[in-house]
């Protein structure tokens, strides 16, 4: 049985190639789990700037209304975090105009 040279060469080409490929793509999954650690790693803003932003909207930019809100929050339930205190605020609003 005889193999051309130009099937040997085609064939050795197409190995190489499959051979570049798979490299490169395990190169390529590999700085991108490397690149998803590292910007989970340095949040862009506070935990808590969302939700404050959110009920500061809800509140229609008043500031003082949100801080209120909050306080009387943590008022009802002294052990309640800041963050916590912002989401029942959110909730409590929401309910309030639902009636």
């Amino acid at each position: 049985m005889y193999i051309s040279h130009q099937a040997i060469g085609f064939f050795i080409l197409f190995l190489l190639f499959w051979v570049f490929a798979y490299v490169f793509n395990h190169w390529l999954k590999s700085s991108q789990r490397h690149r998803r650690r590292t910007r989970s790693a340095t949040p862009r803003r506070p935990i808590d700037a969302e939700p404050l932003s959110k009920l500061v909207g809800i509140c229609l930019g008043d500031k003082a209304k949100a801080e209120r809100l909050i306080a009387f929050e943590q008022n009802r339930n002294p052990r309640l975090s800041r963050l916590a205190a912002i989401h029942m605020a959110i909730d409590a609003v929401a309910r309030d105009n639902r009636r």
